[in-house]
């Protein structure tokens, strides 16, 4: 059905996915207040405080007047600027010939601190390989800084390089097991190794810990979506949207999982609900054109509004965005009884879809060839995972 029939590859779906997840992830770290050093145990308001030995002793040897001043500068810091000037007070500090055993530890903690930070604000900034650098440097002077390894493993999702991301999530759970964005992006990486089983319980761990959080809800509801789950999924995405209603995504998953079940007009619905939200959403034109082309209702399809909305799935995203916006337009085609243009486009499709998508496609090639339209069939059987049926 339709979800069999959107076609694309698990790396797409990652590229995706991350986006999404960048804009939750950085935003929250930026957003975190200043650390507080007195006393590290004592679980203070700032998540790095546990990362940090306590506030330096005065003293008027260089290396301490080195580290009383990157302190202080901490207290407000907020650019990379002050960061980097943190960092080179410190790089005094460490090789200052008469600091004591005390001092290079003082030292060493607060400038991975300080790497750290700035790591974070380099990310924000899209240069995730230059964050990256910092998180390396904050780990080597701390290897114990849960954040640093935290987003290094987010650093690591976002470069594809799954493997070595779940080491250093696992790593920071070790650490802070109370950090929900943690079990979250480990969540996310699952995903995208098709583990959703994992996926869908590291995203539990999350709803446990933070559980008014939409997007948690959201991306468990597309892992049973993906696992064939239709009502589990539908019940994470009305969750979604009970705590974000104004986000238009959710809307196409929950359309996206009706129509599996066969309620078309509820599907419907919830893709009209998106575009209210959002007229420039091509996902959801997409969702609709697919719909109104292939639907096996016959009171559901519409030749005119089906090919109008897959063009503008198109317009909005671009040719680029994948084989799958062209298949949406074939199946319009054929559906309009614009056999040639549907058998030209499909080609297309062929040439482009990866290999565990061109069974699917050459099928409903081999239809278009024969000027026969493409209907949608029942869905599987639920808990099976392939990866080339994604929405």
């Amino acid at each position: 059905m339709w979800s069999r029939m959107l076609t694309t590859t698990p790396n797409f779906l990652w590229r995706m996915r991350t986006a999404l997840m960048v804009s939750v992830v950085v935003g929250g770290l930026l957003a975190e207040s200043p650390p507080t050093f007195a006393q590290p145990d004592a679980g203070t308001k700032a998540a790095d405080s546990k990362d940090a030995e306590s506030k330096p002793a005065e003293a008027a040897s260089p290396s301490q007047q080195a580290i009383r001043k990157a302190y202080r500068i901490s207290q407000k810091a907020r650019s990379e600027q002050d960061y980097l000037q943190m960092i080179q007070l410190l790089d005094k500090a460490l090789t200052d010939s008469t600091a004591t055993e005390r001092a290079r530890r003082d030292a060493s903690r607060l400038k991975g601190w300080a790497h750290n930070r700035r790591g974070e604000i380099l990310a924000r900034q899209g240069k995730e390989k230059s964050a990256t650098v910092q998180f390396d440097l904050a780990i080597q002077l701390n290897g114990d800084h849960w954040k640093a390894r935290y987003n290094r493993g987010v650093s690591h999702s976002l470069a594809g390089e799954l493997d070595n991301a779940i080491d250093e999530l696992n790593r920071a759970i070790e650490l802070k097991r109370d950090y929900p964005m943690t079990w979250f992006n480990r969540g996310e990486a699952f995903y995208a190794q098709g583990k959703l089983r994992e996926s869908i319980r590291d995203y539990t761990e999350a709803i446990r810990l933070d559980p008014e959080n939409a997007r948690f809800y959201h991306h468990r509801g597309y892992s049973h979506y993906s696992l064939r789950e239709y009502d589990k999924a539908i019940t994470d995405f009305d969750s979604s949207i009970e705590f974000k209603s104004d986000d238009a995504v959710p809307y196409i998953y929950r359309g996206d999982a009706y129509a599996e079940l066969g309620s078309y007009q509820q599907a419907l619905q919830n893709y009209r609900r998106a575009l209210d939200l959002n007229r420039e959403l091509g996902r959801a034109y997409l969702s609709v054109a697919w719909l109104l082309a292939t639907c096996p209702d016959e009171q559901f399809r519409d030749e005119d509004q089906a090919l109008a909305a897959a063009k503008k799935a198109i317009a909005l995203d671009g040719e680029d965005a994948g084989h799958r916006y062209l298949e949406v337009l074939a199946a319009a085609q054929a559906n309009a009884g614009e056999f040639a243009e549907a058998q030209e486009t499909q080609t297309q499709v062929v040439e482009q879809a990866p290999d565990t998508a061109q069974e699917d496609c050459k099928v409903r090639l081999a239809l278009y060839n024969q000027d026969r339209p493409y209907r949608q069939q029942p869905a599987p059987v639920a808990g099976q995972w392939r990866p080339q049926s994604e929405p």
